[in-house]
């Protein structure tokens, strides 16, 4: 039944101009198999067929979704539907990497369209089609990529950029290429749970733009290059986005210490002033430089880091002391994806309450 209505309509299931990469019919069908064999048959199933069997070929050729009805108790019409409803399911190969470009208010008034044009340019993709020859870059623009302060923004992957210029291109996606395809794996603690300072710094939208993973990635160098006794802690929006990446260390005597705007460099400073290396020698070595550098650098007399934390957190606090946070209860803290500490932190205390 279901082939013979296939036959019919099998000309709707998918937008024209979708190909197929070089993946054989009979490659496509022994997918789609081992997908079907594993998520059931029925017609609810479909997103998580369509889904799965996205995420084994890249995206969706129409041989695969002719096959899925032919298999599955799912109509050619569920499938059409479906699969050109979600944004999320693509028809047309998809390159390595997706560059997502924020066409929101904000980044449309600073200009996005600008910047998609350059990155086209750059990567010398045409209007036949939306992905770079080498198959590497794909563009794709978006309704709002959540950090409007930064507009207009751009996201490879996962890793952010902000106030992007259309003669920036080459150094993003060099930049991309080099730094932002490894994520940034925390090395595991040595069980103790008696830590000299634990050390948060914000990884949500607007901290990446700002550099903050890069920022983790040097305090994970810090830490095994002065053995420092600290643990790190990756939390969620920080509440002041043009000030990121903002790094903040709370000493075992719950004494807490943050910095706005911290650039790579400052962070050995930074980690040293509160925590001192557990070996004796690199103690030493460190403070002899330190001294010296002291009369070298006059930036070094000119930095945040030397200032007090009543004057250097004063226009941060007249910031956020005066929120009321909602929506953002103890951000800046909480470890966004940790179900144990929500819990914790009074999270479903509504929900407990409930007959």
């Amino acid at each position: 039944m279901h082939r013979e209505k296939l036959k019919q309509d099998d000309t709707n299931i998918v937008p024209t101009g979708c190909n197929c990469q070089q993946t054989s019919v009979d490659d496509i069908n022994l997918v789609v198999d081992e997908v079907v064999s594993f998520t059931g048959r029925e017609p609810e199933k479909v997103i998580h067929i369509l889904q799965e069997v996205q995420k084994k070929l890249n995206y969706l050729p129409s041989e695969a979704l002719k096959h899925i009805c032919e298999v599955t108790d799912i109509t050619p019409g569920q499938i059409s539907g479906v699969s050109t409803f979600y944004s999320q399911f693509r028809h047309i190969p998809a390159g390595k990497y997706t560059i997502k470009i924020c066409t929101g208010t904000a980044c449309h008034v600073k200009g996005a369209g600008f910047i998609s044009d350059a990155f086209k340019r750059v990567l010398k993709i045409d209007d036949s089609r939306n992905t770079s020859p080498d198959n590497m870059f794909s563009i794709e623009e978006v309704a709002c990529l959540g950090c409007c302060t930064l507009a207009p923004v751009v996201q490879i992957d996962g890793k952010t950029y902000g106030h992007v210029k259309p003669t920036q291109i080459n150094e993003i996606v060099n930049d991309f290429l080099k730094n932002g395809i490894n994520k940034v794996d925390l090395p595991e603690g040595d069980g103790s749970a008696d830590i000299d300072a634990e050390v948060r710094i914000g990884l949500g939208s607007c901290c990446v733009a700002g550099g903050s993973r890069e920022i983790l990635s040097e305090i994970i160098a810090v830490k095994r290059k002065f053995d420092l006794n600290i643990s790190m802690k990756p939390v969620g929006c920080v509440g002041v986005c043009n000030q990121t990446p903002l790094l903040e260390i709370v000493t075992k005597n719950n004494v807490s210490s943050r910095y706005t705007n911290v650039r790579k460099h400052q962070v050995e400073e930074i980690l040293l002033k509160h925590i001192k290396p557990r070996a004796l020698n690199k103690r030493l070595k460190h403070n002899i430089f330190d001294f010296v550098d002291t009369f070298l650098s006059d930036d070094k007399l000119s930095s945040q880091i030397n200032l007090s934390d009543i004057h250097r957190e004063k226009y941060l606090n007249n910031f956020l002391d005066y929120q009321i946070h909602i929506a953002t209860t103890d951000s800046g803290i909480l470890t966004p994806d940790s179900y144990d500490e929500y819990c914790l932190l009074g999270g479903f205390s509504a929900l407990k309450k409930m007959p």
